[in-house]
């Protein structure tokens, strides 16, 4: 029989406690750095339009925009690795992203998020974005820093004189810890808007770039002019 001694008999189960630690750790952590591999059709016709795409959060001031890495325009696409994590101070309050009711449930209220648009420059100048989508479907990329799921509806109403418009927020997304891509929709009927996000990738989806009108100067993801492309289902083309 082999007797140990009780030094080594701790030193062995505190070896194994942080190998259990470290497997616990694991199973809600991202492993590795998210890989976007873009493929654009006829993607070669826009080489004298983009030479660089950068991975960019917007901070508070939309003119403050933060690259987190960047990859050469090539071939017709590109792949861009983002990184495992993403620094707190560059996250924001789930309130901040999308408009919530207490019909909306969001498994966990403190989770923070941030998104990522992918833009495209020539010479530095921002020419365009990427995104990936079917019809009006706009697919980007959310971090997430714990795993959420957001489930709901809510429909609310805003009067204008004699004219009363209806809007809908649909939820399905299920995110876990890292990188996601979501997707969000906006259709009109009449005075109704109903607006959808969801996890779940549309059929047919692609990479797809939108190119800026000649003139058109893009403070940013959340700027006013990208804004109003989605809604109005320019992006979609």
């Amino acid at each position: 029989m082999i007797h140990y001694t009780n030094s080594f008999r701790n030193a062995w189960m505190a070896l194994l406690c942080g190998a259990m630690l470290c497997v616990s750790c694991k199973k809600d952590e991202p492993e590795s750095a998210y890989e976007i591999v873009v493929s654009i059709e006829n993607g070669t016709s826009y080489n004298d339009q983009i030479d660089l795409v950068k991975a960019e959060i917007e901070l508070d001031d939309e003119n403050d925009i933060i690259t987190l890495v960047s990859a050469p325009y090539t071939g017709g696409g590109f792949t861009i690795t983002l990184p495992v994590s993403v620094s707190d101070r560059y996250l924001v309050s789930i309130d901040d992203e999308i408009s919530t009711d207490v019909t909306v449930t969001v498994s966990d209220p403190q989770v923070k998020v941030c998104m990522v648009s992918l833009e495209a420059y020539k010479s530095e100048i921002n020419t365009g974005y990427f995104y990936h989508g079917v019809g009006k479907w706009v697919g980007e990329v959310m971090y997430v820093d714990r795993n959420v799921t957001i489930t709901g509806s809510y429909t609310e109403t805003e009067t204008y004189g004699e004219t009363t418009l209806t809007y809908t927020y649909k939820y399905d997304m299920h995110l876990s810890r890292g990188w996601n891509m979501v997707y969000d929709r906006m259709t009109e009927e009449g005075r109704s808007f109903e607006y959808e996000m969801t996890t779940q990738v549309p059929a047919e989806a692609k990479w797809v770039f939108y190119d800026y009108p000649l003139g058109f100067t893009p403070t940013g993801f959340f700027a006013a002019g990208k804004a109003a492309d989605k809604i109005m289902g320019h992006r979609g083309r």
